[in-house]
């Protein structure tokens, strides 16, 4: 067998565009893949690091990384944690075995992210969550009953979240209609 190599990294990697979101039961309407997810999240983290001053490169790099288990593990809801167990640290060493440097950064960049004692990783944590909601709004607004049943029953978001100007964001979220920007644009070209 070929030695592994940052090539192959790459391929793994691009297979989070096929594993399906699934932090929800009974939303069968969510099409989005973890990538999906990733990207959305790091456009979210970017905005808040800059709302609260903090090192943008480290929490763009902690957002990208954010969920690098789960084309191993899978993205699993809560019900199905309750049953699996996700050996993620293991997967952790298996992605990371033969990529040399880059795979001890990729280790220590997921276990700081895990670990959650930085500011900028708690900031990805909220913009994770709220790109969670982001999706379930934007579900909900297009006719998800499930959607719409999940935002009621979780818990205040504000208690979950770590930093003010999510807070903030979130609540502008829930305020704005999800296809207000189809409007924008096109009374700028009017």
């Amino acid at each position: 067998m070929k030695k592994k190599s940052f090539a192959d990294f790459v391929y793994e990697m691009g297979a989070l565009r096929q594993i399906r979101r699934t932090p929800f039961l009974n939303i069968f309407d969510n099409t989005d893949s973890v990538a999906d997810h990733t990207f959305r999240t790091m456009l979210i983290a970017y905005y808040l690091a800059g709302e609260e001053g903090l090192d943008i490169e480290k929490v763009l790099t902690y957002a990208l990384f954010h969920d690098t288990t789960e084309v191993r593990c899978g993205d699993n809801f809560n019900i199905q944690k309750k049953y699996i167990k996700r050996e993620e640290k293991s997967a952790v060493e298996d992605i990371a075995e033969g990529l040399g440097e880059f795979g001890e950064r990729l280790k220590a960049i997921l276990e700081k992210y895990e670990d959650r004692q930085e500011p900028e990783t708690k900031l990805v944590k909220d913009a994770d969550i709220i790109e969670l909601y982001t999706t379930l709004l934007e579900n909900s607004y297009n006719g998800s009953k499930y959607s719409a049943k999940y935002i009621e029953k979780v818990a205040p978001f504000d208690e979950m979240l770590h930093f003010k100007s999510s807070v903030a964001l979130l609540k502008n979220l829930f305020e704005t209609d999800p296809d207000n920007f189809v409007d924008q644009i096109k009374a700028q070209r009017v």
